[in-house]
């Protein structure tokens, strides 16, 4: 019985001094990271990542920024827009059509609350 309580007190201190080896571990990291300055990081960051800059520079000098055809802001002034023009509202010819073709698939129950979200409403 005596043995059983001497490798339980050794299994106890083996795991405390590895709970604080990994505890001086990590406070020793974090006084290392602290002296990095976000500057110095970013300058790190950048560095390490040079060469995707570069790779990325060289895609968009040979074939453009991609999805910018599709960027109205992009587009040069005598160029059309990438869509058709519209042929502006809804008669209301066309807005009864609408109406009557959608009423079948509208509920059947009470309006509980109606609001809109053009309008202000007297809710």
């Amino acid at each position: 019985m005596g043995d059983d309580n001497f490798w339980a007190d050794t299994i106890n201190l083996l795991v405390v001094g590895a709970i604080l080896i990994i505890m001086a571990l990590i406070m020793s990291f974090n006084q290392r990271n602290k002296k990095m300055t976000q500057s110095d990081k970013a300058k790190q960051w950048v560095a390490e990542n040079a060469k995707a800059f570069d790779c990325w520079n060289k895609y968009v000098e040979k074939n453009g920024l991609p999805l910018a055809r599709f960027n109205p802001l992009g587009q040069m002034p005598d160029e059309s827009p990438a869509y058709e023009q519209d042929d502006g509202p809804l008669t209301a010819p066309e807005m009864n059509q609408i109406r009557e073709q959608a009423a079948p698939m509208l509920g059947k129950g009470p309006v509980l609350r109606r609001w809109s979200l053009l309008e202000d409403s007297d809710d």
